[in-house]
């Protein structure tokens, strides 16, 4: 189960090799990665800007946090208290299943999901303006319930 277990982010024998095999296999698993966070459609410029900005990240740092990072059971949220939240999902995230969204909005108080068409797990990136449209509508929700 997603919840329970770290896949890593191949799923696969590839998460379990050594770090110096896997410097070297740097290209390989990039293109891995790209498939997975990317949409297809995705300007090339901007995959370009991204491939540049993020070689020399730490291979170790990355499979570190897919490993051994925390997970917090969706349905233990909800007795958290019904606060407005804001899901974006990718329509084509290869790396964050959308079944997992579904069960994070059906365990959060007030959850609203939306999801970007043409858009994989890099959402932020690849639809920027439609991100920061759907925050300012949850800020507007938000200082609504204030007033």
């Amino acid at each position: 189960r997603h919840e329970n277990k770290r896949r890593g982010l191949f799923g696969n024998w590839m998460d379990h090799l050594p770090l110096p095999v896997m410097e070297i296999l740097r290209p390989q698993l990039g293109r891995r990665f790209e498939a997975l966070a990317w949409h297809p459609g995705t300007d090339p410029a901007l995959l370009a800007f991204e491939r540049n900005a993020t070689r020399h990240n730490s291979l170790f740092m990355m499979r570190s946090l897919l490993r051994q990072g925390p997970v917090f059971p969706a349905a233990a949220l909800k007795a958290l208290p019904a606060v407005p939240v804001t899901l974006i999902a990718g329509a084509h995230d290869g790396i964050v299943p959308h079944s997992t969204v579904e069960k994070l909005a059906d365990s959060l108080p007030g959850a609203e999901v939306h999801t970007l068409d043409e858009c994989a797990h890099q959402i932020m990136l690849e639809k920027p303006d439609e991100v920061n449209m759907l925050t300012d509508a949850m800020l507007a929700r938000v200082n609504a319930g204030q007033a």
